[in-house]
């Protein structure tokens, strides 16, 4: 077959790229993670919801009380005798002098009274969030090292159930699928709380402006979660792969140095290892433009909400509506999809989560066929000790195309010593596996 016509063999997937599959594939599945059950697991931790919602109003509700009371301070620099606007009142600025620093007076403390509200919120949305959190991984780990040990021999044979990727579910999946639960739950209810109380400040402030504000929310919302984004990184699984491919050569290296150099292979460590960092550099390289067009472009859009407000809000002041009011209605809004964004941006990767629960889940519940901890069946006597394989034939779980026992008959009495004989592969320590129970003949008896 010629070159150009011969099919070449496709390149192994990234772990971003196997994600994205997997991400595809539980989508056909349309596979939800079962939220109802996780928080089901955390019965116990229940009485933490209240002070952790309650955490999660005062945080989230702090950012559009912030916009109200930036706007009710740019009227109170304004503030006259009789209360009206300074363009309409007649008391002259004499008879009260001290009428500004009053009101500005008071809306300090009220400022005071806000920063205060959002730290007992930050301290009662994280203590608490992350209480009914770590009891949910608790839970979790539990759960799935028992059902990691209840499973057959055949399971562990599969190269996709190695002591890696098991050991990787009990430690990091765990953790992301309690995080949906824990502080991303809170974060999610602190933005929902941020623009609710921003759109019902910004309306009664103005709703001509309100609408027109609405809708560039998205758009600000976007922007400030791609600001966070580029600033401090999305979790690059690439990168977090060669950062690992390169720490293993290095440990590699130092643990059997004496290795290295009785082979004189310093050269080709050092060679691999610079391979591996040098392509992460010249990938971040590339990287950085695109993360700061990203940073400009969110900033930018930031502006834009800004035109559009003060530009439409300038139309309608001159219709008659208050300064004040078109603070408002600017600045709540403002505030609250800023708040909602920040809670957004320090939430967990949903989609990494989704994954997660799958993978957790399809661990806690899958059935083991020869359950040790919890043996199902009848208990049989052996007799007197004889052993009789009667045309068992047997393929390993993982390989079921490759057969290694075929019709094998035999009879060992009691009291008789056997040996079994032959090359490599054929089947010897499969026999001994096979009376010990760690797998089921695929057919036939023992």
């Amino acid at each position: 077959v010629s070159g150009n016509s011969a099919s070449k063999p496709k390149a192994p997937l990234n772990d971003h790229e196997e994600d994205l599959r997997r991400l595809k594939e539980l989508a056909d599945m349309k596979y939800k993670p079962p939220f109802l059950r996780m928080y089901k697991m955390c019965k116990g931790d229940w009485w933490v919801l209240p002070l952790a919602i309650l955490g999660s109003l005062l945080a989230g509700t702090s950012f559009p009380i912030q916009g109200y009371l930036l706007s009710d301070a740019s009227g109170g620099f304004y503030e006259t005798c009789d209360g009206k606007p300074y363009f309409e009142t007649s008391t002259p600025i004499s008879v009260c002098p001290d009428a500004m620093l009053d009101r500005l007076n008071g809306i300090c403390l009220y400022f005071v009274a806000a920063g205060f509200g959002g730290l007992v919120g930050e301290f009662l949305k994280y203590v608490f969030f992350t209480v009914l959190q770590e009891g949910l991984i608790l839970k979790l780990r539990s759960a799935a090292f028992a059902a990691l040990v209840r499973q057959d021999v055949g399971f562990f044979d599969d190269p996709k159930n190695g002591p890696g990727g098991l050991t990787t579910t009990l430690a990091r999946q765990t953790f992301q699928v309690a995080q949906m639960t824990g502080l991303s739950a809170g974060n999610a209810a602190g933005a929902a709380f941020a623009m609710i109380l921003g759109l019902t400040l910004g309306f009664i402030g103005s709703w001509k402006l309100a609408l027109a504000i609405l809708a560039m929310v998205p758009f600000l919302m976007m922007a400030m979660a791609i600001v966070f984004k580029a600033t401090m990184g999305g979790g690059d699984t690439d990168a977090a792969a060669k950062y690992s491919v390169s720490g293993e050569i290095a440990s590699e290296a130092i643990l059997n140095i004496r290795t290295v150099r009785a082979l004189m292979a310093e050269g080709q460590v050092t060679k691999g290892f610079n391979a591996v960092v040098n392509e992460l550099a010249a990938k971040e390289g590339r990287g950085a433009p695109r993360k700061g067009f990203a940073f400009g472009f969110g900033n930018a859009i930031m502006f834009m909400v800004y035109i559009l407000g003060f530009g439409y809000g300038a139309v309608l002041a001159d219709d008659g509506l208050a300064p004040n009011k078109m603070y408002q209605a600017l600045m709540c809004i403002m505030m609250g999809a800023m708040g909602a964004s920040f809670a957004v941006a320090f939430s967990g990767d949903t989609s990494k989560a989704k994954l997660a629960a799958y993978d957790v889940f399809a661990i806690i519940d899958r059935a083991s066929k020869i359950d040790a901890v919890v043996p199902t069946g009848d208990h049989k006597s052996l007799g007197d000790g004889s052993i009789q394989f009667s045309d068992v034939r047997f393929s390993f779980p993982h390989r079921p195309d490759t057969v290694v026992l075929k019709g094998l008959s035999f009879k060992v009495c009691a009291g008789q010593s056997v040996a079994l004989v032959g090359p490599s592969g054929s089947g010897k320590s499969t026999v001994i596996q096979l009376l010990q129970r760690f797998y089921d003949p695929s057919s036939g008896s023992i």
